[in-house]
């Protein structure tokens, strides 16, 4: 039986401040990527009463898939867009502290 833990409004746009849809998430840790009608957004789960929204990363349109790669690695799928990658946080390669 599902349950309705927590609920949070993503932001419009400028000219469209009430208006958003999500069709992806993905959770990684304590932190749920949205793909929507602008990119893709990050919630905060740490709390899942509470989330609360902490970034946008604006694509070319709108994200409708999301997955994410053995490695880490964050694909956001933008149509006409094209394919936007994000980097595993923390860098995997070098979580030992080593620089390039």
């Amino acid at each position: 039986n599902p349950t309705l833990i927590g609920t949070i409004a993503l932001p419009g746009s400028a000219a469209l401040p009430d208006y958003n849809a999500a069709h992806a998430v993905v959770v990684i840790g304590s932190m749920a990527y949205v793909g929507n009608e602008y990119g893709v957004d990050q919630v905060d789960v740490s709390h899942p009463q509470a989330p609360v929204w902490r970034h946008r990363d604006a694509e070319a349109s709108a994200v409708r898939k999301l997955a994410v790669s053995p490695d880490g690695r964050l694909f956001a799928f933008a149509g006409t867009g094209g394919v936007y990658v994000y980097a595993p946080i923390p860098d995997r390669l070098f979580g030992d502290g080593f620089d390039p």
